[in-house]
């Protein structure tokens, strides 16, 4: 089946044979994303020439900020430039074999690749996203992987219910959700931890540790803030008056406007529980917030919500009390709801282990 962006074929034979979905999920309207990188190279070709003026004079841009400004400029350029070659030529590629799946999405060799082990008990559902459909696939714990995604558009939705189609008739991955009775609400809640990481130590004790991860999101918002303090350095030295050393007044808001990157590349939460006393810590290394509780067999702990609200709604929040009183902990808020879901198991089954 061959069609435009979508082509379908069958390789391999016997117990090796798999069935590989390709499609091509850029288009031409991604060429718009040069429009900054022309300007960047606008701005570049009348920076560049000052970095020759060795006898400049103490009004004209000093050699360590055209430096810096060209630095800026050149990684926006380059930042600019993957955006608009990953929305040309981006591709996606699923292979459906009898005992394991493969999702890539990137461009040439270079993506993110979803390897997912066939078993009994999985299940499937189309999954409507932002702006685009996803084939997400779910085993008997609880954990959902995304294998396959498209953009929200009839033909890629037929495209997608196809997938499934196939997932079911090749690994017996079911289309509908099993029915769960009352027996097995617990067991339902039991996910796969693909958000956080569990280590046991010594006496009992336990580390859960959440990542952040998001190194694309990061690295958006590291551009951005060098962008932009090269573009107000441009403006400030090289059109205006300013003496050099009033450069300096730019680099406090460029540390504070970096943070978040940084904590998207490194960041982490992590609750550590040892024999009723609790340190849960959020921040980067051995810097940032710490709060420290007790707990024992008469904690309950729950998902609660915050008091402040979000992009429209409250976020789920991670409390706890003694069992009677009204007075609550707050422990963390998260926006991804599994997150808190996760902890609050993970802590719960530590209060029921603890003698009061």
């Amino acid at each position: 089946m061959k069609s435009g962006k979508i082509s379908i074929t069958q390789e391999g034979e016997g117990e090796d044979a798999f069935t590989v979905v390709k499609v091509r999920q850029g288009t031409w309207g991604g060429v718009i994303f040069f429009i900054p990188v022309a300007i960047a190279i606008f701005l570049l070709f009348g920076l560049v020439p000052s970095l020759f003026k060795l006898d400049a004079s103490p009004d004209e841009l000093p050699m360590s900020v055209v430096i810096c400004v060209v630095i800026g400029m050149v990684l926006f350029t380059l930042f600019w430039v993957v955006v608009a070659v990953c929305a040309i030529f981006q591709r996606g590629e699923l292979k459906i074999g009898t005992r394991k799946i493969t999702w890539f999405c990137g461009v040439g060799r270079f993506g993110f690749t979803t390897r997912l082990q066939v078993e009994g008990g999985m299940w499937s559902r189309l999954k409507p996203m932002k702006s685009m459909w996803s084939v997400c696939v779910t085993d008997r714990s609880g954990k959902e992987v995304s294998v396959f995604g498209g953009d929200k558009t009839p033909d890629c939705q037929k495209l997608c219910e196809e997938v499934r189609r196939r997932l079911h008739n090749i690994c017996g991955i079911s289309l509908d959700a099993p029915q769960r009775g009352a027996e097995e609400s617990f067991a339902a809640a039991q996910f796969a931890k693909a958000h956080v990481k569990v280590l046991h130590g010594e006496h009992g004790c336990i580390k859960v540790t959440y990542r952040c991860g998001r190194v694309i999101k990061g690295m958006a918002t590291l551009v951005a803030v060098v962008g932009l303090f090269a573009f107000f350095t441009w403006v400030c030295f090289w059109k205006g008056d300013a003496s050099p050393w009033k450069g300096l007044l730019f680099v406090p808001p460029l540390i504070a406007a970096s943070l978040p990157s940084l904590y998207d590349f490194f960041g982490r939460r992590e609750m550590s529980l040892c024999n009723g006393e609790g340190v849960y810590f959020n921040g980067i290394g051995k810097i940032g917030l710490r709060r420290c509780f007790r707990y024992d067999s008469e904690t309950e702990v729950f998902k609660g919500e915050t008091k402040y609200w979000m992009n429209g709604r409250k976020l789920p929040e991670l409390q706890m009390r003694k069992r009677g009183e009204v007075q609550l902990m707050r422990i963390f808020a998260h926006p991804e709801e599994k997150v808190v879901e996760e902890f609050a198991l993970i802590l719960r089954q530590e209060c029921a282990a603890v003698q009061s």
